[in-house]
């Protein structure tokens, strides 16, 4: 346990401190759930913006193609 989480080994009692084990795991698995819902949200404004690009394209698909040139 004391090479697992070494932050949370008292040297003076050569114990590891429980509490201490359970806070942090508690802060790994908050700042895992950080991580993930970042994750998401950058793949959200992702796909947003990559419909925003092909409905730009669209767009200028169809003034091409309704140009007298085209």
């Amino acid at each position: 346990m004391a090479q697992k989480y070494p932050e949370c080994y008292n040297s003076s009692t050569h114990r590891v401190i429980q509490k201490s084990i359970e806070n942090l795991a508690d802060a790994r698995i908050k700042k895992q759930q950080e991580l993930d819902e970042k994750k998401h949200r950058d793949e959200e404004v992702a796909r947003l913006e990559a419909e925003k690009i092909a409905t730009e394209a669209r767009k200028a698909r169809a003034e091409y193609e309704r140009s007298p040139k085209g």
